[in-house]
């Protein structure tokens, strides 16, 4: 039996990061997404259902990602989901 000790020398945390309409990672498949080591996409939700996702998942714009990571990495990972927003342009 596996008990947790929420007391105990815990390194990692599990967070939900949801997925900005225009982030960079939009339309890219998870194992193309250059996550830090340790970092691990547990569960995406999307349009009220649940996935757990493997490295040919594709992420949406709306997604929500339940990632488990070092506490450190976060900092690292919400860069990466932020990072240049896509903008669309059109010529005239």
């Amino acid at each position: 039996m596996l008990e947790l000790d929420p007391a105990a020398n815990i390194k990692n945390e599990l967070t939900e990061l949801a997925i900005p309409p225009g982030s960079s990672i939009v339309g890219k498949q998870i194992v193309d997404l250059g996550l830090p080591p340790g970092i691990l996409i547990v569960l995406l939700g999307r349009q009220g259902e649940f996935i757990v996702p493997g490295g040919s998942t594709v992420i949406e714009a709306g997604d929500r990602l339940l990632v488990l990571a070092p506490k450190d990495a976060f900092h690292a990972l919400r860069d990466i989901i932020a990072g240049p927003i896509k903008t669309e342009t059109t010529s005239v």
